[in-house]
């Protein structure tokens, strides 16, 4: 059929065939690559550097001793690492808080560590007593070492320190009760030596609970009732206000997994500001196939005055996958080059010393380096905490929560009402047109190589 056609009709085929190849490459590229350029595009911009530590995990007890981890690889368990995780030491502070304080951005500010605080710790013994059916907590006045807390305002009052609210309790108690009360066995053995985590994430088997607010032990998993987040959230509030005397103005969820009730339930109890916000993984549909979310720096979560912050970087220091202090370096550049603030995940147990004292001083090594290549790269960098990056996001400037003093940093206007897919979409298809372009170029080259050898 195609050699019935004339000249100008098979060229007219050809260019409609090509266009329609680089549609569908151009689609192809947008699913695997575009979304993120265009949220990135939309976020809210700052004309200075910016940098933002976020540290998630504090407060809770962990793994007591190292003697629990043996234990478990004498009855043939591969630990994982979150096991090393323990409750920070007056130790593990001073030493966190004397590499902070050696360091000052362009105003003569310290770094300091937004400390993302899960409020409660279970009572073994109680829930024990109950047989698996009643979910209790350590009383407040016995779950907060007064030590501990005392360092926390130091570290507040030397400003290399604050806190904020990661959640009322890392897991799914319900999830968590009703797979003890079934026998699992790791989720037992893990109970009996006062381990709080579920077997996937300490040992690498079957059974999960790890998040608040959404029941991850059943596949496609549940959300927790709105209710329940309620409660759960004011009572962490309440519990947060009489630990620190004021109430956390963000929240980041515990493994990411939140709903539109988790933001519907933060705002009803003062909650501003999401953290993660482009990391939101709303449920598990199937084994392997996850609803997720890529919202944007700035972007309302349709809660009131709530908007999404982000994160962009990482230093994981002695983590399976490590981000040393090289990597998240790059990763800052990255998000400066783009006007955007870098806001590093750094999780606490990277800082802890009871189980593993030689990952914890390696990773005050690579903080200070770290922050050491910051200040030496860029001079005009400005240390804020996640409070006041919310301010500047959806107000153009921010009170130092330190001294109270306002300060104006300029914001570069966003790309409005997804016009950053007006552009990424056209250079897609243009992506997909020189790529055809080059492959067709190399193969007419090759058959003209390959004629030649033949003659």
């Amino acid at each position: 059929m195609v050699q019935n056609l004339s000249a100008k009709q098979r060229r007219a085929l050809k260019i409609v065939l090509t266009v329609a190849v680089a549609v569908v490459v151009a689609i192809v590229l947008w699913k695997r690559y575009a979304t993120g350029v265009a949220v990135r595009m939309e976020s809210v911009r700052i004309a200075t550097p910016v940098v933002v530590f976020e540290s998630d995990d504090w407060h809770m007890r962990g793994t007591e001793s190292p003697q629990i981890i043996e234990t478990l690889k004498s009855k043939g368990y591969t630990p994982g690492f979150w096991l090393k995780d323990a409750l920070e030491t007056p130790d593990d502070l001073e030493k966190l808080f004397a590499v902070l304080r050696k360091h000052k951005d362009s105003t003569g500010r310290p770094p300091c560590f937004t400390a993302n605080f899960i409020m409660t710790n279970p009572d073994f013994a109680k829930i024990r007593e109950s047989n698996f059916q009643t979910y209790s907590v350590i009383p407040q006045k016995d779950d907060w070492d007064k030590s501990l807390v005392k360092l926390y305002y130091k570290g507040m009052k030397e400003r290399v320190f604050y806190p904020q609210l990661h959640g009322y309790d890392h897991m799914c108690s319900g999830a968590w009760l009703r797979q003890l009360r079934e026998g699992n066995p790791e989720f037992r053995l893990l109970f009996d030596l006062g381990v709080r985590m579920d077997p996937q994430t300490a040992l690498g088997k079957p059974g999960r609970s790890s998040a608040e607010f959404v029941d991850l032990s059943t596949t496609p998993s549940t959300a927790v009732p709105y209710e329940t987040q309620l409660k759960h959230l004011a009572d962490a509030q309440a519990i947060f206000k009489d630990v620190f005397g004021f109430r956390s103005l963000s929240l980041i969820a515990p493994c990411y997994y939140f709903d539109a009730n988790t933001l519907k339930a933060a705002n009803v109890v003062g909650i501003k500001y999401i953290q993660a916000g482009n990391t939101q993984c709303e449920k598990v549909i199937a084994k392997g196939k996850y609803a997720i979310h890529r919202h944007y720096l700035g972007q309302s979560t349709g809660c009131g005055d709530e908007v999404y912050l982000t994160r962009n970087a990482h230093l994981d220091p002695g983590g399976p996958d490590p981000y040393d202090a090289d990597a998240c370096l790059q990763q800052i550049e990255w998000a400066f080059n783009l006007k955007l603030p870098a806001v590093i995940d750094t999780h606490r147990i990277f800082y802890m010393s009871t189980n593993d004292p030689k990952m914890a001083e390696h990773s005050r090594g690579q903080l200070d380096k770290l922050l050491t290549q910051i200040e030496k790269r860029y001079p005009n960098v400005r240390y804020l905490t996640t409070p006041e990056l919310g301010q500047l996001v959806t107000t153009g400037s921010y009170r130092d929560i330190f001294t109270g003093q306002q300060v104006q940093i300029p914001l570069i206007a966003p790309w409005k009402n997804n016009t950053g897919h007006l552009i990424v979409a056209p250079s897609l298809c243009l992506s997909g047109l020189i790529l055809l372009y080059v492959v067709k170029r190399r193969r007419r080259q090759l058959l003209e190589k390959t004629s030649t050898t033949k003659i």
